[in-house]
């Protein structure tokens, strides 16, 4: 039995074989496309290809991704991050927002210094988020085990101690800034 690829499957075949790097402003263009069934079959094929500027293009599109292709660059935590920082400088408040919501989806402790840019950003949706977050690595913390609860302090304490300037954070200190939750 022979198998019919259509057109896009073998365009994506070609691409897969090229340097999809230098490709990512037409792969850019593929995302936007309007018929949702292409869309997030090419934001699947991009999330399979480890490349810097393909991960950059997939967290500025984000919300545009299918759960497939969400979690494949979710899985990717040092290459998501990177991006995320990247990213951070960007003066568009829906590439922000995609940002944003890749590191809530992330969920990890070293998301926070990253999401700490964000908790006072101009756009209300992404501001509200990034808080989200932070309260959400705090509970995560808090019912983590000691091993990776200690780890996670050591972010939170440095993402803390950027915001206050320097100034020591003591584990009491730490402990009561975690257990105000989203009153703190």
């Amino acid at each position: 039995m022979v198998l019919h690829k259509s057109g896009y499957e073998l365009t994506l075949d070609v691409l897969a074989a090229c340097d999809v790097g230098a490709l990512t402003g037409v792969m850019e263009q593929a995302l936007c496309e309007t018929d949702a069934k292409l869309r997030l079959r090419t934001a699947e094929f991009l999330a399979a290809i480890p490349d810097g500027a393909v991960t950059r293009l997939l967290v500025e599109r984000f919300h545009d991704l299918g759960p497939a292709a969400q979690a494949a660059v979710v899985s990717r935590t040092d290459a998501l991050l990177e991006a995320a920082s990247q990213l951070a400088a960007v003066d568009d408040k829906d590439v922000r927002a995609n940002v944003v919501e890749a590191l809530a989806a992330l969920g990890d402790a070293r998301a926070v210094p990253l999401m700490l840019k964000y908790v006072d950003d101009p756009s209300a949706p992404v501001r509200d988020r990034a808080r989200s977050l932070l309260h959400t690595v705090s509970r995560r913390q808090s019912v983590a085990p000691a091993a990776v609860a200690a780890k996670n302090r050591t972010y939170v304490r440095t993402a803390l101690n950027l915001v206050l300037r320097g100034r020591e954070i003591t584990d009491d200190g730490l402990a009561a800034i975690m257990a105000l939750g989203d009153e703190g």
